[in-house]
Order: C-alpha cells, then structure tokens, then sequence
C-alpha cells in the first residue's frame, strides 16, 4: 500500500505519478472523493465517484467512470475509517469491497488472507476467496554463493527507503565489524534514491536496475527484507524463495505470505535480534540450506504461477457450476 509519511507528500500529481510507475496506464482502478482525486482519474483504467458534486463529476474525465451515490452515509463512514484521503487504495482490497457491496458481485479475490480477513470483516456478506500474488516458476539459478547479504526492490519506494536507511544504521555496521569480507548489495532501480544513506560505505554495492533479478538474489547467503511500512505481499521474499535463499525479515515484512519462523524464514523486529539472526544464519550452511530448501517449496506449492492458477479454478469452478478438474497423474 502506498503512503503519505512525514517527507513524501503523496496527493494529486505525486500520487497520480507513483501508481503510474507501479501499475502501468491504466493499470489500475482508483477510488476518490475529492476535487484532489482528479489527477489519479486521469490515469485509471476506471474511476469509482464516490459522493462527488456534480463540478467533479463533469470534470473527470476518465472514460469507464462510475458514480456511488450513498443513501446512507455509509462511504463518508468508511472514507473516514480508512483514511482514504491519505492512502491510494488497494485494487485487491478496496475496489471489490465496493463492488461486493453495491455491485453484488459474486465473489471478491483478495491477494492473501489477511487481506482476506480484512474485507470480510467490513463487509461480512462478501463472498471472498485468496489468489495468491505469484512469480513464474524457474528452475533455481545455478550460481556460486557470496559472501553477501542482499536487499531488493525499487529502492524509490518510501518502505524500501526506510528499510535500508535502518538496516545501514542499525545493523548493518556490527555485521560489517562481525563480517569483514562480507557485503551489502541492494539490488533494484533507482539507487540514487539511497544514495545519501550508503555512499559512504565501500561494501555496500548498488546493481542498479538488472535484467533478471533471481541469480542477483541466488548469490548472496542471505536476504534481507527489514521492512518498517507498508503491506501487502511482498514480492521480494517470494523472489528469495524462489532462488531457494534463506531470509530474515520484520514481522511487517512478511505479512500475507505463510510465513513460519524458523522453517521457511527468520523474523526479527529489534536490531539485536537482527545482528544475531543474520550473523547466525551467515555462519551455518545447513541452517541456510534448510530455510532456502523450505522456502522453494512455499513458493511452489502456493506462490507460483501454476499454484495460482490451480487455485483460482478451485475457487471458480463451483461458482461457474463445473464440475472439479480431473488430476492426471
């Protein structure tokens, strides 16, 4: 979820320009209320209208709009209760939360289950089931481990920023004293966005923007996710999973995927925590072995494109009335 925070105002035109570099034009639905939502519209695949004067109305123009009229004040209830004047919204939690409740939509798809939760406790009459956020499945790159910890991501994005501004401040310097060959690569476009924070530090590398980002991953003997902000799943664990690496990551960080500490990854919320996980996990190789090994097989069993496909003809067959799909074995 995208986010206005103390040094990054993200209204109108900003937020207008963030959705555009995430999702593409018209890569995204968006829901508003406000004269300020304009410049959001311009570029949504669909506008939604909530309880805008007609000026507004008249001036979006955004072809696929469509305009919710409350008869009751629930939309001014629930724009209040969500903020929704601070946070751009979440196609996969907001948009059908709406259509489930004035659309009647048969069934709402949410990308894990606590968004799932989510939805289902402010709308409890939605019909809601989980499709996963998923990556293709590859085989595991076949590359020399590194003595290297690694973080990826667009390093523009708010949380990526704060996540590297603390793991360079508040970790990153008693491994480097541990560790004295070891490395901090952050992997992902935009470097300049973190530049002031690691330039300092010859042992922090910057790839900048990479082809492929699996082998990068597939490298380091450890990979980091110290996440503050935000939700969603993260894409980058399930890359890491995929390159069969072990993680350390913040609570935050690993919210929505199916997480379970110390089998599949290592979660840590203070600094000491960090220090000991990651310097544990840096000198043992069957505990890295274990953790990537558990991982991969998250990743496939629910977190690939063909775990998320089956799931998504579990979850419709019934409501299309066909009949389960025969398993060919």
């Amino acid at each position: 979820m995208l986010a206005t925070s103390g040094d990054r105002n993200l209204s109108a035109h900003a937020k207008r320009d963030e959705l555009v570099e995430r999702f593409g034009e018209s890569g995204y639905d968006y829901v508003g209320n406000s004269r300020a939502d304009l410049p959001v519209w311009e570029t949504a695949r669909k506008a939604y209208l909530v309880d805008v004067d007609a000026r507004v109305e008249a001036t979006c123009s955004t072809k696929d709009k469509t305009v919710l009229r409350s008869e009751v004040p629930i939309f001014k209830t629930w724009i209040h209760a969500l903020r929704l004047h601070q946070w751009a919204k979440n196609l996969l939690l907001f948009v059908p939360l709406i259509a489930s409740h004035r659309l009647e939509v048969d069934l709402v798809l949410a990308a894990s289950e606590t968004d799932a939760k989510r939805v289902r406790g402010l709308c409890p009459a939605a019909r809601v089931a989980v499709f996963p956020n998923s990556i293709p499945l590859r085989e595991v790159p076949c590359v020399p481990e590194a003595e290297e910890v690694a973080f990826s991501g667009n390093l523009e994005y708010h949380p990526n920023v704060s996540a590297v501004r603390y793991f360079a401040t508040q970790v990153w310097p008693a491994l480097r004293r541990e560790r004295p060959g070891l490395v901090w690569r952050l992997i992902g476009k935009n470097p300049h966005a973190v530049q002031d924070i690691v330039a300092s530090d010859p042992r922090i590398e910057l790839t900048g923007e990479v082809a492929d980002a699996l082998p990068e991953i597939a490298r380091a003997r450890v990979l980091v996710v110290p996440v503050l902000a935000g939700s969603g799943t993260r894409v980058k664990i399930m890359e890491a999973w995929a390159a069969a690496r072990p993680v350390v990551s913040s609570t935050i960080g690993a919210e929505g995927l199916p997480v379970e500490h110390g089998k599949n990854i290592v979660l840590a919320d203070d600094p000491r925590d960090w220090i000991e996980q990651v310097l544990k996990l840096l000198s043992n190789e069957a505990m890295r072995r274990e953790l990537g090994a558990n991982g991969r097989l998250v990743f496939e069993q629910k977190h690939s494109w063909p775990a998320a496909w089956k799931r998504l003809d579990e979850v419709l067959r019934p409501l299309l009335g066909l009949a389960p799909a025969a398993i060919v074995s």
